[in-house]
């Protein structure tokens, strides 16, 4: 979170325990990259000189918990970002190589290709 607060040039006070509990009570399928992305998200939606808070988690993290999270619709819609977050970080672990990803999520590589196409990713 340092990292992101610093990069980024905001004043952020830390991370409220709750905010601390859901995040360790996470399974974390994405590992270290998706916490990153977590935390870099999490200082981005964030005020200047206030903590972080469960409400400015994803979804995907607190809808696990069932905390109540900033991201709210349809559940189409809500699914559609959380398997986008899945690809993208597949993509990044495996450095852009889309027949390493489609293998990975039980996809073929056109099947693939035509998903994130429908999820707008390129």
């Amino acid at each position: 979170m340092n990292y992101f607060a610093e990069t980024s040039e905001k004043a952020i006070q830390g991370i409220s325990t709750e905010a601390m509990d859901v995040l360790g009570e996470y399974n974390w399928p994405g590992n270290v990259r998706e916490l990153m992305h977590v935390m870099e998200r999490a200082v981005a939606l964030s005020e200047e000189g206030r903590e972080i808070t469960p409400d400015l988690l994803p979804e995907p993290i607190g809808d696990s918990l069932g905390v109540e999270t900033q991201t709210k619709g349809h559940l189409k819609a809500r699914v559609a970002e959380f398997e986008k977050h899945i690809i993208q970080d597949v993509i990044e672990k495996h450095a852009g190589n889309i027949t390493q990803v489609a293998e990975e999520l039980g996809l073929t590589r056109d099947g693939l290709i035509k998903k994130m196409a429908r999820l707008k990713m390129r």
